[in-house]
């Protein structure tokens, strides 16, 4: 066989795969869009993670795309509740803010010491551990050189 003929086939069978991979990804339906996935999804009888509807999530997704508005829910107690200036609302906030700051430094705190307590009582029983070790090989070899010099003296 020709080297020729070879590369000639070769190269054919390339082109002719090449070309049914391209017609087969176009007849392809290319994937589910995200508000086609939120909908199959809601016909199973799926719901979101924070309680909304799937219909209501697309539709807000679907804005945002389209507008680059991102929309947010409003809780109806919040709602409802008027702050008299915009001074007294950013004090709120940044209260509340500082009220978590401090829960979560002090519980952080408290989680490391915690944390170290617990290491500190791993180290302890390991060394513990390792002492014991150490004294039962201790006594073992000792006990074997006495056993080993008592029957050399009575070889002798």
């Amino acid at each position: 066989m020709k080297l020729k003929y070879y590369l000639r086939g070769l190269g054919i069978g390339i082109l002719v795969a090449a070309a049914i991979l391209t017609i087969s990804r176009r007849s392809g339906n290319g994937g589910l869009t995200n508000e086609e996935v939120i909908a199959r999804a809601q016909d199973l009888g799926m719901v979101m993670q924070d309680n909304s509807t799937l219909a209501q999530t697309a539709l807000e997704s679907q804005v945002a795309a389209e507008t680059g508005v991102i929309i947010t829910p409003i809780d109806k107690a919040e709602e409802s509740k008027e702050p008299e200036t915009v001074s007294e609302t950013v004090t709120e906030t940044v209260q509340e803010t500082a009220v978590e700051t401090v829960s979560a430094e002090e519980s952080k705190a408290a989680e490391e010491s915690r944390l170290a307590e617990e290491s500190k009582a791993a180290e302890e029983s390991r060394l513990a551990e390792e002492s014991r070790i150490a004294e039962e090989s201790r006594a073992a070899e000792e006990s074997r050189l006495a056993e080993e010099s008592k029957a050399l003296e009575e070889s002798k």
